[in-house]
């Protein structure tokens, strides 16, 4: 929810002005930190599963 939140206060401002390129900023920093928190939940997920697999004999 708070991702549609953030992608309509993007769209109602303009992306040259100083309020948006804030927001773009704001918006950017959020979403690369949480991007990089998936991927490394997905990357720990596939080693477990990569040793489950491997120690099912």
């Amino acid at each position: 929810m708070a991702h549609l939140l953030n992608i309509d206060a993007l769209a109602a401002v303009a992306p040259d002005s100083p309020k948006g390129a804030n927001l773009w900023a704001k918006y950017l920093t959020r979403w690369t930190l949480w991007n990089h928190i998936r991927t490394a939940a997905a990357l720990g997920v596939a080693a477990l599963l990569t040793i489950a697999i491997a120690n099912s004999d």
